[in-house]
């Protein structure tokens, strides 16, 4: 049922007080019902109608107006156009495969997985305290009721809600639960790389269940009872949903801290463990109470882990992807007091944080960090009321649309160069390799060249030298038997002339 109480209510001047009291339930009980009328029980609407004086069937046939949506466009078409042609020409011409290059040298190194890297669109996470409307916030700026919302839902899960179209074909359904493990790396450590998606036989060694947007009930909050394991091990939910908001970006919601002695939680840790991966950030905080000390504490770690833009882009705004959302600012609050409960708020934020955590985005962006820049983030939001979320809207559409691509694009185009770079003084160290080669056996071919051309002139010397040595030879052996001739003469004559008788 999805009246709206909350109208019938102030056109009939009657308190939440007295709706409380006519209840039978707490003042603040009534706040979150009208905020989340689809909660209420029929059998409270009926009695609250009564209360209000309006007829059920009036109120049943008064739709409460659509959530308004945020509608970025596409920023990041040319950039898949471009990113398509250069996937397509590695794949269909493996970098001129008609040239005899070593395998290594026909497509870059790792060049097709950073360009996979680069479809990524930016993460734009919303984290908070428990019970600080980030799933209510997260519902209105897709434009449509996804996530479970309620009074004190306590979303349990990270919810990583994605369009559809990125959807892998095998996926079925629109809601799959996976356990921790499906996002550790090779060493066993969290990596929250979106890439793992689209691995089919990672996804069902790892996904618990695919089916619909219920799983989101069963799974993604703490409101079913403590002795039904049946919803244990689940750890993130991949949700895809056609929304116009995410054509800029994926929307994640992160469980909610708690102000009581539960920050080792699993919950805690879960949301800690994946505010890494935010390209933008909207921390919630009640407009009552908006930034409390525990709000200090999470916000000064959030800054030091929060991506630089800022580094990329000179024109992009000091701290213009970080968000501070006062939600629940309801119309118990008076419109004069909202902008003096965001700039106390972000006062005690910069006196807090001016020496640690803004003074470590002022090293990390070589950029002044003023009280006028930290009092630009903070927003308010109260969807019913446009004046109360309008500012941050056009804010965050801007953003997404406009200011954020500028660096996300820049720094592809840089890395992209880069490897040009890389890979054209790879191919030139072995260019001039092949040179050198070429030039020794040119060298070489030269001497072949030339002894070729005198071998004629080498074999009729080596002719007349092999003549030479006949000659000499033969000349030796002739003065050699003339020599034994004369010797052995001389000897015989020896025996004549000393008067020997032989045959005596």
């Amino acid at each position: 049922m999805n009246i709206n109480f909350r109208r019938y209510r102030e056109q009939k001047g009657i308190s939440q007080e007295s709706v409380a009291s006519g209840l039978g339930i707490s003042v603040e009980q009534v706040k979150n019902y009208e905020q989340f009328p689809a909660q209420v029980p029929m059998g409270m609407a009926v009695k609250w109608l009564q209360i209000l004086g309006v007829d059920i069937a009036t109120a049943m046939s008064e739709e409460i107006p659509p959530l308004p949506g945020i509608e970025p466009g596409s920023p990041y078409a040319e950039l898949y156009r471009r990113l398509n042609l250069l996937n397509q020409y590695i794949d269909e011409n493996s970098f001129l495969p008609w040239l005899e290059l070593p395998t290594e040298l026909r497509i870059p190194n790792d060049l097709q997985e950073q360009i996979n890297q680069y479809y990524q669109k930016p993460n734009v996470v919303l984290t908070g305290a428990f019970d600080s409307g980030k799933s209510y916030l997260a519902n209105t700026l897709l434009g449509q009721k996804v996530l479970p919302t309620g009074y004190q839902p306590a979303t349990r899960v990270i919810t990583i809600v994605c369009h559809v179209e990125s959807r892998p074909e095998w996926f079925d359904g629109n809601v799959g639960i996976i356990d921790e493990k499906f996002w550790q790396d090779e060493n066993g450590k969290l990596n929250f790389d979106f890439l793992y998606l689209e691995d089919r036989e990672r996804c069902q060694k790892h996904f618990l269940q695919f089916g619909s947007f219920d799983l989101l009930e069963k799974y993604g909050v703490h409101q079913y009872d403590d002795s039904d394991d049946s919803n244990e091990g689940g750890h993130t939910a991949i949700v895809y949903v056609d929304a116009p908001l995410l054509r800029a970006c994926n929307l994640i919601d992160l469980p909610g801290y708690s102000d009581k002695q539960d920050e080792v939680s699993k919950d805690v840790e879960k949301a800690n463990s994946a505010t890494k991966i935010a390209n933008v950030l909207l921390y919630a905080s009640p407009a009552k109470g908006h930034i409390n000390g525990q709000d200090m504490v999470r916000l000064r770690n959030l800054l030091r882990l929060l991506p630089a833009p800022e580094n990329e882009c000179n024109d992009f705004p000091t701290l213009g992807n970080f968000f501070i959302v006062a939600t629940h600012a309801d119309p118990s609050i008076p419109d004069d007091e909202l902008p003096k409960i965001l700039n106390k708020a972000s006062a005690r934020l910069y006196k807090e944080l001016d020496e640690t955590a803004i003074e470590f985005r002022r090293k990390l962006t070589k950029r002044d960090i003023t009280k006028e820049d930290v009092q630009k983030r903070f927003f308010t939001f109260w969807s019913e009321k446009p004046e109360r979320c309008q500012r941050l809207f056009d804010d965050l559409t801007q953003l997404l649309c406009e200011t954020l691509p500028k660096p996300v694009i820049s720094r592809i185009d840089r890395e992209i160069n880069a490897v040009k770079k890389d890979k054209q003084q790879e191919y030139a160290n072995s260019i001039e390799q092949y040179q050198t080669t070429v030039a020794k056996i040119e060298e070489y071919r030269k001497e072949l060249d030339k002894a070729e051309k005198n071998e004629p002139e080498r074999q009729r010397e080596m002719r007349q030298k092999r003549s030479q040595v006949s000659k000499q030879i033969k000349e030796l052996e002739k003065d050699t038997r003339k020599s034994f001739q004369t010797y052995a003469e001389k000897k015989i004559d020896v025996g004549k002339d000393s008067g020997l008788n032989l045959r005596n």
